[in-house]
């Protein structure tokens, strides 16, 4: 699909109200109404359902996802129209959906993107089971092949799994007077990983542990990709006694420059090498 297709910027933006600390609500609206296609495959799955499931009585989780993309349809036609009024609609429904996640207090902005995508899937999963498939393409699914090679056989085993959001750790040594964006670059994420000592490799063809290569690959790429900036990580375990150990995670501060491209090279396979470069993409950090 052509990008102008993808992302569209209408200009005239209108600004949601913040009703207690809904800053991460907002923002993430925001950025969903101006991908296109997302509207569009959000439009679908509600026309699709509404269509198909009017006599059907849902499970109680899914009709919850259901009314929830129904009613981000419906705010995504607000503010469409430049209005808000389709706001209070679409909390009420996600606060079902979700309880404990108090939607007028400060939240996570992934926790809360990661909660709407699921629901789409959710609805999406059960088109699939009732043969009711949507002729719309994906906005944020890609998939990983992560590959891990014996040491001893060479034997390389493959596992794919779905994706919608791609987590980049940051490493907190990172020099702060080089690059930040090296801090948590795409280049740290597919790096070789050894899996040695405590941590060796179960393998099946040795019938033994052993010392083994683990490195992903971005296998199909998704038509926007959601970048998540993990400022958190778990330092060395803090042991209180012999009986007590605790993780102790550190937030990484600052900020982060995002590239206007992001070379794909060395991080898409698919049957061959590819100079592939994103330059649609969304970092939440």
């Amino acid at each position: 699909m052509k990008e102008d297709n993808i992302i569209i910027d209408e200009g005239n933006h209108l600004g949601l109200p913040n009703k207690g600390n809904t800053c991460y609500l907002n923002a993430v609206i925001q950025v969903l109404y101006q991908c296109k296609l997302f509207r569009y495959e959000v439009l679908s799955i509600t026309e699709t359902m509404n269509k198909y499931i009017e006599q059907k009585k849902l499970k109680n989780n899914l009709q919850k996802a259901m009314e929830t993309i129904q009613s981000l349809n419906i705010l995504f036609h607000s503010l469409k129209i430049k209005s808000v009024n389709g706001l209070t609609y679409f909390s009420d429904k996600f606060s079902k959906l979700k309880p404990k996640f108090i939607i007028n207090h400060q939240q996570d902005a992934h926790e809360f993107l990661s909660y709407i995508l699921e629901a789409l899937e959710d609805c999406k999963d059960y088109l699939h089971q009732i043969k009711k498939p949507l002729t719309c393409e994906s906005t944020f699914n890609g998939s990983i092949t992560k590959n891990i090679i014996c040491r001893n056989c060479k034997k390389c085993i493959k596992s794919k799994e779905k994706f919608n959001i791609l987590t980049m750790p940051v490493d907190i040594n990172h020099s702060i007077k080089s690059s930040k964006y090296g801090a948590w670059s795409l280049a740290r994420w597919s790096n070789l990983e050894i899996l040695d000592g405590e941590n060796k490799y179960q393998c099946d063809n040795c019938n033994s542990k052993q010392n083994a290569f683990m490195f992903p690959w971005i296998e199909n790429k998704p038509n926007i990709l959601i970048l998540h900036i993990c400022r958190f990580n778990v330092l060395n375990k803090i042991s209180l006694s012999n009986v007590f150990n605790y993780d102790i995670a550190e937030k990484v501060k600052g900020t982060f420059p995002v590239p206007f491209f992001l070379p794909l090279m060395h991080h898409y396979f698919h049957g061959e090498y590819r100079n592939e470069i994103e330059d649609i993409c969304w970092i939440l950090s």
